[in-house]
C-alpha cells in the first residue's frame, strides 16, 4: 500500500518526505574486513592493500612450472649430496689456498665427479634467482611467474654461451698461458659455482622458515653471488698470474671474464 505523499521519514541525514526519503539518504554500514577466504577470490581480484577490482598478482610458487622447477632441485640436492661432501674439503681448502683447486683438478676421478655437480648446479642455481628475483631485468620481472623463470634460463645459458665462445675467440697461447693453468682457472669457475649454489640452497630453506624477512634475504642472495663472482676472479687471476704473470693474466680475464657480467649488468641498467 503507497505512503500518502505527506508522510516523512527519517534517514541518516535529514528528516524528508517519505518519497524522498532513501533517494538522497545513505546508509551505515560496517567497514569491509576481508576474512582469509576472501584474500584470493575466485575472479583473480585481490582486497589485500588493494582497491576493488584491482588485477591479483600471482605468487612465484603459484606456477606449476616453478613448483615443477622446485621439486627437481630438492632431487638433484638429494642426489648430489654425497658427491658435494666428498668433494667439500677441495672446496673450503680452496677459499683459503688456490694450489688446494690445483691439486682438485689434477685428480681426474674427483674431477669428474665435480664436473656430473655443474648441470645439477646450474638447474638449482637459475630457480633460486628466479624465486628471489636477483639479478633480473625490469621487463622479465614483469612477466608471469613460469614466464619469468624461463627467461632465467635463458639469460643464465647466454651468458655461459658467450664465455664459451671467449674461451674459444681469445688465443690463450700468445699470452703464453700454459694449457694446465688455464685449465685449473677454468675448473676452479665450477668449482665455485658449486659452492655458491649451495649456500643459496641453505638461504631458500631458511626463506621457507622466515618469510617475513624474504626481502632480506633477497638481498643476502645477491651480495653472495657478487662476493662469489669476485672471489672467482681474484683465484683465477692468482692461478694465471703464478704462470703467465700479472699483466697477462689481467689483460686475459678482461676479455674473458668481464664481458659476460657486464653484459648481465648493462640489461638490469638499460632494460
Amino acid at each position: 500500500m503507497p505512503l500518502p505523499s505527506g508522510t516523512t521519514s527519517v534517514d541518516t541525514l535529514q528528516v524528508l518526505p517519505g518519497v524522498e526519503a532513501f533517494v538522497s539518504g545513505q546508509m551505515l554500514l560496517e567497514e569491509y574486513v576481508p576474512s582469509p577466504e576472501d584474500i584470493f577470490m575466485a575472479d583473480g581480484a585481490s582486497r589485500t592493500g588493494t582497491e576493488v577490482g584491482e588485477p591479483w598478482t600471482p605468487r612465484w610458487s603459484d606456477s606449476p612450472v616453478n613448483t615443477g622447477l622446485m621439486t627437481v632441485s630438492i632431487l638433484l640436492m638429494l642426489l648430489c649430496v654425497s658427491k658435494f661432501l666428498r668433494l667439500l674439503p677441495y672446496f673450503a681448502g680452496g677459499m683459503f689456498r688456490w694450489k688446494v683447486l690445483a691439486e682438485l683438478e689434477r685428480n681426474m676421478r674427483l674431477a669428474r665427479e665435480r664436473d656430473s655437480l655443474v648441470l645439477p648446479a646450474i638447474i638449482i642455481f637459475c630457480t633460486i634467482i628466479s624465486r628471489f628475483s636477483v639479478l633480473i631485468p625490469p621487463p622479465v620481472e614483469a612477466l608471469a611467474p613460469e614466464m619469468k623463470t624461463l627467461s632465467v634460463f635463458a639469460l643464465v645459458s647466454s651468458v655461459l654461451i658467450i664465455r664459451r665462445l671467449l674461451f674459444m675467440i681469445v688465443p690463450s697461447g700468445k699470452m703464453k698461458i700454459n694449457r694446465d693453468s688455464l685449465v685449473t682457472a677454468n675448473g676452479a669457475g665450477r668449482d665455485f659455482l658449486i659452492m655458491l649454489t649451495m649456500i643459496l640452497t641453505v638461504i631458500l630453506f631458511a626463506a621457507t622458515f622466515l618469510q617475513r624477512w624474504e626481502m632480506l634475504l633477497g638481498d643476502i642472495v645477491l651480495y653472495v653471488i657478487i662476493f662469489f663472482w669476485a672471489f672467482f676472479i681474484l683465484r683465477k687471476m692468482q692461478i694465471l698470474s703464478a704462470d703467465a704473470g700479472l699483466l697477462r693474466a689481467f689483460l686475459y680475464l678482461c676479455s674473458v671474464e668481464i664481458p659476460p657480467a657486464a653484459m648481465l649488468v648493462v640489461s638490469m641498467l638499460i632494460l
